[in-house]
C-alpha cells in the first residue's frame, strides 16, 4: 500500500467521528438558519472560513459548504462545493434544490471517488475584480480549483471550468495538494489577494511527510499554477513544516499581528513534535509575517515569525485548527485562536481538547502553551497557560518564574474525548461588548436529549460560542457561564455538529458579523420527514437584530367620502427562517406620513394592531406605519397600503347680475361650486349652456366661483343652464337655470335736435346756446370755442350740460375770467351732443354721440 493510500484510510478513520445540536446554554444567536445536503454527502465536512465572503458583489455575504461525499448518478462520492448567498431574507432547507435554497451549487468532475471539496474557501479577491473568489479541494488528484466569484455567480462542473477560474496542482509524487486552503491577504498590497494551499505530506527540506504551505500570488488570468514548474511570480512563498511527520497542513489569514501594517498568517501541524520523538504529537503552529517570500524553513523561522509548541505533556495536538481571533485586549496587533482536540492514549490519560488565544505582539520569541496533567484547572486558574519567556531557554517552561510573559489564555473542553477545538473559528464581535468572540467545535460532545432527560446523543456534538476577553485566566467550558458565552448542541446522536465553525461575514446585512458550523454525518430532514444518511447539516447563526418586513391594511377599501371611518391592521414579520410574527415592539401609524393620533405607539399583536382614522380631507391618502423595532432582536421597518381616495359631493348654482336687457348689452352670470364637506373647490370648470347665448362655454374655478359675460342678438327669452364637471376628487353637479328676458334696442340715431347760432354775452363771460323745440326728452352739450389769435390756433373745452329739452330753451355756459381773457373778437364753436328722445324706448339711454359746427360767434372782446 502507498503512502497516499495509507493517509486516506487513516483519514477516513478519523472521519468516522460523531456530531449534533440542541438547546443552547445560554443565549443564542437571534436566528439559527439550517441547511441539509443531499443522502451520503456530508455536507458541512468543510467550510470556508473567512473575515468576508461576498461572491456576487451584492454586500451580503456568502457561506461556503464543502460536500465531499456527494454523488452523482450513477458515480459515487464526486464531490461538491455549495455557495449559499447571503441575503436579507434566507430562508435555511434543503440544498437538493440549491435554487430553493437561494444556493449555487460546484460539481467535481465526473470522475468517481474524487472526493471534491474535502477543503473549501473563501479566498477574497484573487483576480482583482472585485467579487470574492473560491476555492475547492481535489487533493486525489493533487489540485485546487480557484472559482472566480462574479456578479451573476452560477453553477459550474469543475471538469469543465475553462474561463471561470484556474487550477492549482502538483502530480503523481505530490504529498495531498489541497488538503486545506484558505486566504492569506493581499501581501504584496497589488490589489490581487494571495491565498494558501497546503500539501499535508510533502517531502520537504530532506523529512519525511512535514508537510508544505504554498502560497499562491493573485492573478488576474486563467493560467493554470503548476507547482512542480510555476511560471515567475506565480509562488509568493512556500512554508515547510520543521519536523518530519509533521503534516503542516491548514493556515488561516490573522491581520497584522506584530503591528508593521502588513497582513501576516497562521498555520499549524498537529502532529509536530518540537519536544522530541519522546513527547507524542503535542503539535504546533507558527506565524509568518507580511513581506516574507522565498522559501521559509520553520526549522529555522528565525526573523519571518514565531513558532506556538503544544504543552509538553503530549498529545493535546495543537495547530489541528487555526484562525485569527481579532485585536481582544486593543492594542493594534491581531490575535490567535488555535485549536488542539487532544487524543487518549492509555499511558498519559485523556485530553479534553483545548482552544488556545495568543496575543499579538512585535516579538519573535516563542510562545509556549501549558496544560495540567488532569485537565482540571481548579487547582490553580490563575497559572499562565499561554506564555515566553524573557530568558528562554528552550524547554517549555521558564527557568525563573519572573522570566514569565502571559500571552494569552487557555480555553478548556468540558469534558474529555469530545474533540473540542477540532475546529476553531474567530467570529467578531457577537455579545457587543466590542470584544471579539469566537466559535470552538466539540463534534463529539453528547449532550442531554431534551426529549428523555438524563439521557444523552451520543456524538451528537456541539458548538461553543464563547465570548473574548482580555485576562489571561484559563476557561473552562464545563463552567461557562451566560455572561462568557452559550452553546447550541446537535438534534440528534451521530449529527457531529461542530466538525467544522467559521465565520464568513455578515449573512443578512444588518451590519453583525455571523457564524457557521457543520454536522456532516447528521441525517436530516428529522422525523417525521424520511432522514437521509449522512446527509450532513450546515447551521447558521444570525446576530444581531433582524430583518423585519412590515405589513399594513385598510378597511374598507377603495373610494369614500371624507369622513369615512377606516381600520388600519399592521403586522410585521421576521425576514428570516420561517417568517414568524414579531411579538415585542410597537407600531407607529401614518396618514400621508403624519402619525395618526392616539396610534404612535400601538402594542404589536399576532392578529394584528389596529388603528382607527376618520379622514376628513378629500383627496388621495396613503395609509402606512412604521414597526419600532427591538434592540438586539428585531430591526425597524415600514410599510405602506394601497392608498384609498376620499371624493367629496359638490353644489353648484347660478346667478345673473340682471334678468331683463336689451340686444347686446352684457349679462355677467356667477357660478358658486361648494363641497359638501368643506373646503375650497380650486379647479375643475363650469360649463354653461343655452341657445342663443354668447359667451356660453367651458371656464376654470377659482376658490370657488367663475364668472361668464353673456350677450344675446336678439330680442327673445332664454334660459341658461350651468353645471359642474368635477375636479380633483369632486363630483360633478348641475345647477338650476336662469332666464334672461332679451328686449329690441330703439333706432336712438335718428334723435337730432338743433341747435342754434351761438352768441356771447358782453365781454365773452357767457356762451348761449339756443335750443329748438323738438321730441327731445333730455340733451347732453359739450361745446368747444375753437380761435386763432396772433396766428396761433387755441381752443377752450367748456364742461358738459344735460338739460331737459321738448320745448325751445336757451343753455348758458359761463367761462372764466382767465378763459375769457384769451377769447379774440371772434371764435368758432363747436358742439358734442347726445339726446334722449321722449316718449320711446331710448328714454332709457342718450342715443350715439352727434359733433355739430355751430359757425362763428362774436365774443365782444378784443378787436
Amino acid at each position: 500500500m502507498n503512502r497516499r493510500s495509507q493517509f486516506l484510510l487513516s483519514l477516513l478513520a478519523v472521519l468516522i467521528g460523531i456530531f449534533s445540536l440542541s438547546a443552547a446554554a445560554s443565549a443564542a444567536p437571534t436566528e439559527l438558519l439550517r441547511y441539509y445536503g443531499d443522502g451520503s454527502s456530508a455536507t458541512g465536512a468543510a467550510l470556508g472560513n473567512a473575515k468576508k465572503c461576498d461572491v456576487n458583489g451584492d454586500g451580503y455575504d456568502d457561506a461556503v459548504v464543502g460536500a465531499w461525499f456527494w454523488d452523482k448518478a450513477p458515480l459515487s462520492n464526486i464531490g461538491a462545493a455549495y455557495v449559499i448567498l447571503g441575503s436579507e431574507d434566507p430562508k435555511g432547507g434543503s440544498l437538493n434544490s440549491p435554487a430553493a435554497a437561494n444556493a449555487v451549487r460546484i460539481d467535481g468532475p465526473e470522475l468517481a471517488n474524487a472526493f471534491v471539496g474535502f477543503a473549501v474557501g473563501c479566498l477574497g479577491d484573487v483576480n482583482g475584480d472585485g467579487f470574492d473568489d473560491v476555492g475547492i479541494s481535489h487533493y486525489t488528484a493533487q489540485k485546487a480549483y480557484v472559482v472566480f466569484g462574479a456578479e451573476d455567480f452560477s453553477g459550474v462542473d469543475l471538469g469543465l471550468l475553462g474561463s471561470r477560474g484556474f487550477e492549482v496542482r502538483g502530480d503523481a509524487s505530490s504529498g495531498n495538494v489541497g488538503y486545506s486552503l484558505a486566504p492569506v491577504g493581499d501581501l504584496d498590497d497589488d490589489g490581487l489577494d494571495e491565498f494558501g494551499v497546503a500539501e499535508v505530506v510533502a517531502d520537504t527540506q530532506g523529512r519525511t511527510n512535514n508537510g508544505r504551505i504554498w502560497v499562491i500570488s493573485g492573478q488576474d488570468d486563467i493560467a493554470d499554477v503548476d507547482l512542480t514548474d510555476p511560471a515567475t511570480g506565480q509562488i509568493k512563498l512556500t512554508v515547510d513544516g520543521a519536523y518530519a511527520e509533521e503534516r503542516l497542513g491548514v493556515l488561516s489569514e490573522v491581520g497584522d499581528v506584530n503591528g508593521d501594517g502588513k497582513d501576516d498568517f497562521l498555520v499549524g501541524s498537529y502532529t509536530s513534535t518540537p519536544w522530541g520523538a519522546g513527547v507524542a504529537v503535542p503539535g504546533s503552529a507558527a506565524v509568518v509575517w507580511g513581506g516574507t517570500s522565498g522559501e521559509v524553513d520553520l526549522a529555522n523561522l528565525g526573523a519571518n515569525g514565531f513558532r506556538i509548541f503544544g504543552p509538553t505533556r503530549g498529545r493535546d495536538r495543537l495547530g489541528i485548527s487555526v484562525s485569527g481571533a481579532g485585536d481582544l485586549n486593543d492594542d493594534g496587533k491581531a490575535d490567535l485562536l488555535i485549536g488542539g482536540d487532544g487524543v487518549y492514549n492509555a499511558a498519559t490519560g485523556n485530553r479534553n481538547g483545548s482552544a488556545f488565544v495568543v496575543f499579538g505582539a512585535a516579538s519573535n520569541a516563542t510562545v509556549y502553551t501549558s496544560a495540567p496533567a488532569n485537565d482540571s484547572i481548579a487547582a490553580d486558574p490563575d497559572e499562565a497557560s499561554v506564555f515566553t519567556c524573557a530568558d528562554d531557554p528552550g524547554t517549555g517552561s521558564c527557568t525563573d518564574p519572573e522570566d514569565l510573559q502571559p500571552r494569552g489564555y487557555r480555553i478548556v473542553g468540558a469534558v474529555d474525548r469530545d474533540s473540542t477545538a477540532y475546529s476553531v473559528a474567530g467570529i467578531g464581535d457577537v455579545s457587543g461588548d466590542g470584544i471579539p468572540d469566537f466559535a470552538i467545535g466539540a463534534y463529539g460532545y453528547d449532550p442531554v436529549d431534551p426529549a428523555s432527560p438524563p439521557a444523552t446523543m451520543s456524538g451528537a456534538g456541539a458548538v461553543w460560542v464563547v465570548y473574548g476577553k482580555t485576562d489571561t485566566e484559563t476557561q473552562d467550558l464545563a463552567s461557562l457561564t451566560e455572561a462568557e458565552g452559550f452553546r447550541i448542541d446537535g438534534l440528534a446522536a451521530g449529527d457531529r455538529m461542530g466538525r467544522q465553525v467559521g465565520a464568513f461575514g455578515d449573512f443578512d446585512g444588518n451590519g453583525v458579523n455571523d457564524f457557521f458550523a457543520g454536522g456532516d454525518f447528521a441525517a436530516r430532514p428529522l422525523a417525521p420527514e424520511t432522514p437521509l444518511s449522512q446527509a450532513g447539516e450546515v447551521i447558521i447563526g444570525l446576530n444581531g437584530a433582524l430583518a423585519t418586513e412590515s405589513e399594513i391594511t385598510a378597511s374598507p377599501t377603495g373610494s369614500a367620502a371624507p369622513g369615512q371611518e377606516f381600520t388600519l391592521t399592521a403586522t410585521a414579520n421576521r425576514r428570516a427562517a420561517a417568517a414568524a410574527a414579531v411579538e415585542d415592539g410597537t407600531f407607529e401609524f401614518t396618514i400621508d406620513g403624519q402619525t395618526i393620533e392616539g396610534c404612535d405607539a400601538v402594542p404589536t399583536d399576532p392578529a394584528g394592531a389596529q388603528c382607527e382614522v376618520e379622514p376628513q380631507t378629500r383627496g388621495q391618502h396613503e395609509f402606512g406605519v412604521r414597526y419600532s423595532g427591538v434592540a438586539g432582536e428585531h430591526l425597524a421597518s415600514e410599510a405602506s397600503a394601497e392608498p384609498i381616495a376620499l371624493t367629496d359631493g359638490t353644489a353648484t348654482a347660478i346667478s345673473a347680475d340682471r334678468t331683463s336687457v336689451r340686444v347686446g348689452e352684457t349679462v355677467t352670470v356667477t357660478s358658486t361650486v361648494t363641497a359638501a364637506h368643506g373646503g375650497q373647490v380650486a379647479d375643475g370648470e363650469v360649463e354653461l349652456s343655452g341657445e342663443g347665448c354668447d359667451g356660453c362655454g367651458r371656464r376654470p374655478v377659482a376658490a370657488g366661483t367663475t364668472t361668464h359675460a353673456l350677450t344675446f342678438a336678439e330680442p327673445g327669452t332664454y334660459v341658461v343652464s350651468g353645471s359642474y364637471a368635477g375636479g380633483a376628487w369632486l363630483t360633478a353637479s348641475s345647477a338650476a337655470p336662469v332666464t334672461i328676458e332679451v328686449s329690441a334696442v330703439p333706432n336712438c340715431a335718428a334723435v337730432k335736435p338743433t341747435v342754434k347760432r351761438p352768441r356771447f354775452s358782453k365781454k365773452g363771460r357767457i356762451l348761449k346756446l339756443r335750443i329748438a323745440s323738438s321730441s327731445v326728452a333730455q340733451v347732453k352739450l359739450r361745446p368747444t370755442i375753437k380761435f386763432r389769435r396772433n396766428g396761433r390756433a387755441g381752443s377752450i373745452v367748456l364742461a358738459a350740460k344735460t338739460v331737459r329739452s321738448g320745448k325751445a330753451k336757451t343753455v348758458s355756459f359761463r367761462l372764466n375770467a382767465r378763459q375769457a381773457k384769451r377769447l379774440p373778437r371772434r371764435v368758432s364753436v363747436v358742439v358734442n351732443l347726445r339726446a334722449k328722445p321722449e316718449g320711446s324706448d331710448c328714454v332709457a339711454t342718450f342715443g350715439p354721440k352727434a359733433k355739430r359746427n355751430l359757425g362763428q360767434a362774436k365774443t365782444g372782446r378784443g378787436r
